[in-house]
């Protein structure tokens, strides 16, 4: 009966170790995996980002080389000073580029132009709260 008492142990003890070391493998595996996933999704975040920003500096260079172009055809014209042609340039610009919902320009002596319209007074500087 002892013998077959040690006998038993030593198969308990079998699947216990064995056991044991079944689930430590498996949570250094999981520990493994998960440290893997944390730096590729890292990675993907740092990608993300990058594709990001260049996206919008590809946007942001469009639009200021459009305004540019549009600075040199007024300057060219000689919009700037005349109040019509300066409306007509800004709504003909406004028209053709799709890039922009508003189009506003100030002139040194402080009249402003939104959309090829003259903003005077209230319209210009509303008055405050």
């Amino acid at each position: 009966m002892k013998a077959l008492r040690e006998h038993n142990f030593k198969i308990y003890f079998i699947i216990i170790f064995a056991s044991l070391f079944v689930v430590l493998l498996g949570v250094k595996n999981y520990e493994d995996a998960k440290a893997q996933i944390v730096a590729l999704a890292d990675k993907n975040k740092i990608a993300a980002s990058e594709n990001m920003v260049g996206s919008f500096s590809f946007w942001l260079d469009e639009r200021l080389h459009s305004l540019v172009r549009a600075a040199k055809f007024m300057q060219n014209a000689g919009a700037i000073r005349d109040d019509e042609k300066l409306g007509g340039f800004i709504r003909l610009f406004k028209e053709n580029s799709a890039e922009f919902d508003a189009l506003q320009f100030l002139r040194e002596d402080g009249e402003i132009f939104v959309n090829g319209k003259e903003l005077e007074g209230d319209e210009a500087m509303p008055a405050a709260w």
